[in-house]
């Protein structure tokens, strides 16, 4: 699932990816036409909008493997859906974020650090990659939430963007992370290892449609959501 590993896994990326999801339709189809499927594809996949939002009808372009991947599982269901009539549905998510979130994506990472700067363990310097991205963050529940809404009210055959409809930049999250630490004089490092080959500016999406179609909206707030990530992995350090 995260775009930096599949640079350096790209095979791994797509098995587990395409023929991993193509098992789960073939097995959907198996169980016959009452079975509910949602797909979870990646807004990684659109191509970039020139910092406008993303809606469902913009065009596909994926840029790293792991988007490759995931792009190519959606072309795969909608065709199931076409050819089967499988109530196939589909979400493109963008970034989702949130306590418990394994390491190696943004906010845990930049937590963990900040977590292991305040134990005494960690010098204070945060590594980072690129903090001049913008990207659209949401709270994993209500992730969770949409897929939810989208599984019972979605309807086969429609893709679903499941996105905050704002962006942020990832230097004002370290910032917002760094104003809750109880250290403040803390550096800031750039490593050239968490530097992907390719990295939009701006990403992020146009949530119209699952807002019309199923009724969800999200609930959590980013600075919440944040300082909940940080307490989570003050516990794990």
């Amino acid at each position: 699932a995260a775009v930096g590993l599949s640079w350096k896994k790209p095979i791994e990326t797509f098995s587990a990816n395409v023929f991993g999801g193509i098992n789960i339709l073939d097995m959907a189809k198996e169980a016959g036409d009452d079975c509910r499927i949602v797909i979870v594809s990646t807004a990684e996949g659109y191509e970039p909008s020139e910092g406008k939002p993303i809606d469902e009808q913009s065009k596909l372009y994926p840029s790293n493997p792991y988007a490759i991947s995931k792009t190519a599982l959606d072309f795969f269901s909608l065709t199931y859906y076409k050819a089967y009539n499988m109530q196939i549905k589909i979400s493109r998510s963008f970034n989702h974020i949130g306590p418990e979130q394994s390491e190696g994506f943004v906010v845990s990472d930049f937590a963990k650090q900040i977590a292991q700067i305040e134990k005494g363990i960690k010098k204070p310097e945060v590594h980072v990659g690129n903090l001049k991205a913008k990207r659209d963050f949401l709270d994993v529940r209500d992730v969770a939430s949409a897929y939810k809404h989208i599984m019972d009210r979605g309807k086969p055959g429609n893709v679903y963007n499941v996105c905050s409809a704002k962006f942020i930049m990832i230097e004002d999250i370290l910032k917002k992370l760094i104003s809750f630490s109880k250290v403040k004089d803390i550096s800031i490092i750039i490593d050239d290892d968490k530097l992907r080959p390719v990295d939009n500016e701006i990403v992020y999406g146009d949530n119209s449609k699952i807002k019309k179609h199923t009724g969800w909206a999200p609930v959590y707030s980013i600075d919440d959501t944040l300082l909940e990530t940080l307490n989570y992995w003050r516990e794990i350090v």
